[in-house]
């Protein structure tokens, strides 16, 4: 049994609804006892039976209070919105986890606003004041760009071919501490620096001062230069001299058998 309803017509489609009359609507003062409360159309109802509502329903302003879960139509709770006081920093917004476990949610942000989200690309304009980075940090995925990386302990300057243009390091060992520097460039030319070493290169030429074991170092043109400090001397190591003074200048030196002579 039900009841059928007079036609209506609505976007020109003329329809009549049909309702069964199994249950029952009891109206008691400022109470009203019912089943399901729908639309004319079926799309929009509160179905006070199964504790569902259904339909596009618009809330023009209001309060919600305690906690709301969102989840699959299966039941299955996965974000939700918190209004409850019910920890010292309450988790106000989440999603990943069930209202149970809310507080280690992938994402989640808190009633003073600190957001943890795991997994997550930002994008725009971003102000820190201060903060800290566990993993690497770069300016850019490809291109040129600056990486910071813990793990080798470096920050370092890479082209757009991915080569390392320069790199700034420091190190830790049971003797003390240290940092390198390094700078590269595309027309072999290097330089190193530490704390007790500076080091130009490129294929040609070798320039090198070594504060560790007090000494200089230059290498080029087939010629070397060595010279060390010691406690009370002076050790100096000379190759590929020229062993004729024809040609040079005056400052310059040359090698004569067994003696090294300036020209006048």
């Amino acid at each position: 049994m039900g009841i059928l309803n007079t036609p209506i017509t609505e976007l020109g489609v003329t329809m009549r609804s049909w309702a069964p009359t199994y249950g029952y609507t009891e109206i008691t003062g400022e109470t009203i006892t019912s089943g399901v409360i729908k639309s004319a159309d079926g799309d929009t109802y509160f179905d006070l039976k199964n504790n569902k509502i259904g339909g596009n329903i618009h809330f023009e302003d209001g309060l919600f209070s305690g906690l709301i879960e969102v989840g699959s139509k299966k039941g299955e709770t996965n974000s939700g919105i918190n209004g409850e006081n019910d920890s010292e920093d309450p988790v106000r917004f989440w999603a990943g986890s069930d209202a149970q476990n809310k507080g280690i949610a992938p994402f989640r942000v808190t009633n003073d606003g600190k957001l943890i989200a795991k997994n997550a690309e930002i994008e725009g304009k971003i102000i820190a004041t201060e903060g800290e980075f566990t993993g690497a940090v770069r300016s850019s995925n490809k291109g040129e760009r600056i990486e910071i990386d813990p793990q080798s302990k470096s920050i370092m300057l890479i082209t757009s071919n991915d080569e390392t243009a320069g790199a700034f390091r420091f190190y830790s060992t049971s003797d003390g501490y240290g940092s390198q520097l390094t700078l590269s460039g595309n027309d072999d030319r290097s330089a190193y620096l530490t704390s007790y070493l500076l080091r130009y290169y490129n294929t040609k030429t070798q320039i090198e001062l070594n504060l560790r074991n007090n000494s200089i170092y230059l290498e080029g043109n087939n010629m070397r230069f060595n010279a060390r400090i010691g406690s009370y001397s002076l050790v100096m190591q000379m190759r590929g001299l020229p062993t004729s003074k024809i040609g040079l200048l005056s400052g310059d030196i040359w090698r004569d058998g067994e003696f090294v002579k300036i020209v006048p």
